[in-house]
């Protein structure tokens, strides 16, 4: 007896079925390798570090400073990490270029009020409230001898520094720190300013400002306008089924176990297709937030009724890249008799994708998610 194709509702009935019922394969969590320590850009990372060394190395004119209490910082926030003492004042002509400009470098004296540095940087240095690095040397001349203000500002906010002692202010230098419970402010580029007592103000443009990092969390929602599907294709047609879903909620095509995850990618045709690559781009992320980790669950597709072949291609692949990162996915088939006189075939690829994100404090990575299809 020859089997017949199956009606196309029973068919729609069956596939369902075979999909929302796949057993998953989780896959490994696999870390973002271009986040850092605190959830930091390497290379802003790199600055903080460096004018963290230079206070350590470069002892201001107070004494009660980061540099003069190193080594309890070190013992307390890298346990173990050996420190050798440097004592050298920053004038010396001796200090070398560790990648930021030193005083040494620069004209012995001061024509008019200026900033000059800021923890040994005389551009792009980095505010952030995050300990051991919330402390700021801010030398030049021309400050006054009489306290003033001192804040950064970006395009649409204002963060005041608090001097660190009541002596922290003199004609040269300014010892100030940020609010270290400062939240819901994204990453931005600032201006640093400083108002003598006098009223006068002096700039220093071309700084950063860094926040302090939350934990990482899993993305609720990927809107679908970020991701970009392979058009996959069987035989010589557009696949018949191509879904991406987030977040996926309660319904009769959806494993019981990707509702939890940020989203969901359902590819199936009664046609053979075979791999391809789905690229995932988050730079829309507000700025600081980035993508901390991710991981894959896929679900082979079941055959109903009496399994006459099974077909499972092994080639999924997570590839990171500066924007996002790529799913290179494969697909697997099957065939089977079903009672009494019906054939079911099918080439499938499922997976869910569950995003952890991490980004400053107070903020949100991305709001809404309803349960949009693709």
């Amino acid at each position: 007896m020859t089997a017949k194709d199956l009606p196309a509702a029973e068919y729609v009935r069956l596939r369902t079925r075979a999909l929302a019922g796949a057993s998953a394969r989780l896959g490994p969590r696999i870390r973002n390798p271009r986040v850092s320590a605190y959830g930091w850009d390497p290379s802003l990372l790199a600055i903080v570090e460096q004018q963290r060394e230079y206070l350590r190395t470069h002892p201001g004119s107070h004494r009660d400073t980061p540099s003069n209490r190193h080594d309890e910082i070190s013992m307390h926030e890298n346990p173990g990490r050996k420190t050798v003492a440097q004592p050298n004042h920053w004038r010396s002509p001796e200090v070398e270029n560790q990648g930021f400009l030193m005083a040494a470098q620069l004209s012995p004296s001061c024509l008019m009020p200026e900033i000059v540095l800021v923890n040994g940087r005389a551009a792009e240095a980095v505010f952030t409230p995050q300990p051991p690095d919330n402390f700021y040397r801010i030398e030049g001349c021309g400050f006054g001898t009489k306290p003033g203000e001192v804040w950064i500002q970006s395009d649409s906010s204002t963060m005041h520094l608090r001097l660190h002692a009541s002596d922290a202010w003199s004609d040269t230098e300014i010892n100030a720190r940020l609010d270290p419970k400062f939240s819901g402010f994204n990453d931005s580029p600032v201006k640093l300013i400083v108002q003598r007592a006098d009223g006068l103000r002096l700039e220093l443009s071309g700084c950063r400002f860094l926040a302090v990092r939350g934990p990482a969390t899993v993305l609720k929602t990927i809107p679908a306008s970020w991701v970009k599907l392979d058009a996959t294709m069987a035989s010589l047609h557009p696949i018949r089924q191509l879904e991406f879903l987030s977040p996926p909620l309660v319904g009769e095509e959806v494993p019981r176990d990707a509702v939890k995850a940020s989203a969901l990618v359902v590819r199936a045709d009664t046609d053979q297709f075979g791999s391809g690559t789905d690229y995932y781009d988050f730079s829309a992320l507000p700025s600081g937030w980035t993508v901390e980790s991710l991981q894959i669950q896929r679900y082979p597709g079941i055959c109903p009724g009496d399994v006459t072949r099974v077909e499972d291609l092994d080639g999924w692949k997570t590839v990171f890249d500066a924007h996002g990162f790529k799913v290179m996915w494969s697909s697997n088939s099957c065939s089977s008799f079903v009672p009494p006189v019906f054939r079911f075939s099918m080439t499938s690829s499922e997976y869910v994708v569950k995003v952890w994100v991490i980004g400053p404090i107070g903020t949100e990575a991305v709001t809404g998610g309803d349960g949009t299809r693709h």
